[in-house]
């Protein structure tokens, strides 16, 4: 392996790193029947969103203030979910990519017969 393909697997192996870090989220609002849902981003794996943010992405405004020590039970109702299909998805294609990419850099041998 020479250094050229070193450097294409170290570069593919960071881009892998980066799609585990920063990671796809998803805004669910659960109710009875059927849950809504709506795609919110990348974000920072440890820095999920708020359930603020979650409540503004699924009804575009922000929840009503408190009414007399009335809690936030919709904020109850919202979360956040990494969506796991597109993180392998992503990884899959930066590996393939990147052992293409090794592969191309490899050396050419004569070969005489």
């Amino acid at each position: 392996m020479n250094k050229k393909q070193q450097a294409a697997i170290w570069i593919g192996a960071a881009f892998v790193i980066c799609a585990a870090v920063y990671v796809p989220f998803e805004a669910v609002y659960f109710r009875e029947g059927d849950n809504l849902r709506t795609y919110m981003g990348y974000r920072f794996f440890f820095a999920p969103p708020a359930k603020i943010e979650v409540y503004h992405a699924i009804w575009n405004r922000s929840p009503a203030p408190p009414v007399q020590g009335y809690t936030y039970t919709a904020l109850a109702r919202c979360n956040s979910e990494i969506v796991t299909e597109r993180i392998w998805v992503e990884m899959t294609a930066i590996g393939l990519v990147a052992l293409a990419v090794t592969a191309s850099l490899g050396s050419k041998k004569n070969q005489t017969t």
